[in-house]
C-alpha cells in the first residue's frame, strides 16, 4: 500500500509541476537552469527516474512561485488562494486597499463577459 501512496504522490508532484511551469510560460530547460539543474536531470524528475533534495524541491517551488505545498496539492483553486494570501502578507494597508478595489473591479468586469 505504501508503494501506491508514493507512486499516486509522485504522479500529483509532476502533474503540479508541469501545470505550474506551464502557467508561467516557461520551459522545463527554462526551470532547470533558475533552479541549478540540468535539463536531463530535470527530465528525469519528471520521468520519476530520479528524486530531488529537499534544496532541489524548495528551489524548485520558489521558481515556480508556489509552496511546496502547494506542489501535493490535488486542489489547484485552493493554491491560487494560497499564493494570493502569501503574496499580499506583509503588504501595507494602502496597498492591500488599491489591491481590493483592483479586485472587485477585475471580477466585476469577468461578471458581465
Amino acid at each position: 500500500m505504501k508503494y501506491k501512496l508514493d507512486e499516486e504522490l509522485k504522479q500529483i508532484l509532476i502533474s503540479n509541476i508541469v501545470f505550474f511551469r506551464e502557467k508561467i510560460g516557461i520551459t522545463q530547460y527554462e526551470l532547470a537552469d533558475m533552479i541549478g539543474i540540468t535539463q536531463p536531470y530535470m527530465a528525469q524528475i519528471k520521468s520519476g527516474e530520479k528524486e530531488m533534495s529537499i534544496t532541489v524541491f524548495n528551489k524548485l517551488s520558489n521558481a515556480l512561485g508556489v509552496s511546496m505545498n502547494s506542489l501535493f496539492s490535488t486542489n489547484r483553486n485552493d493554491v491560487c488562494i494560497k499564493n494570493i494570501n502569501a503574496m499580499l502578507a506583509g503588504q501595507t494597508k494602502e496597498n492591500l486597499e488599491s489591491m481590493e478595489r483592483m479586485t472587485r473591479f477585475y471580477l466585476k468586469e469577468l461578471e458581465r463577459k
